[in-house]
């Protein structure tokens, strides 16, 4: 470029810098397309290979749990909905076997999150 370059010599040099810039970006924007489209393919043979190899596995007569059989079904059937994936459920609690969750325990994650909180500018 000259030291005094005209307007049109100097909108040239933008449009060309613009060029460079926008051939730069779409290929590192293609390159990532190209990459995402080789991962979901890794995924999609992954799943299926997965689908493939783990063999269907009947469900037991009785449910240990005193849970009916079909609510087990139903149960897996969503979680395999919902997850998309293939997952299995390899037991189903009823909540009354769990233990109820120690009070004091949950005051202390009250108390941190409450120094926390204080500890920033109210706007």
């Amino acid at each position: 470029m000259p030291d005094k370059p005209g307007v049109l010599e100097a909108i040239s040099y933008q449009v060309v810098g613009l060029f460079v810039v926008f051939t730069a970006l779409g290929s590192i924007w293609l390159l990532m397309e190209g990459m995402g489209f080789v991962f979901r393919g890794v995924e999609r043979r992954k799943k299926l290979n997965l689908a493939l190899a783990t063999p269907a596995v009947p469900l037991p007569a009785a449910a240990p749990t005193g849970i009916a059989p079909e609510l087990i079904a139903v149960i897996t059937a969503a979680a395999h909905a919902s997850l998309q994936a293939g997952e299995h459920i390899v037991s189903i609690v009823p909540l009354e076997r769990y233990p109820q969750p120690n009070i004091q325990l949950l005051a202390w994650s009250s108390e941190g999150r409450r120094q926390h909180f204080g500890s920033h500018k109210v706007r």
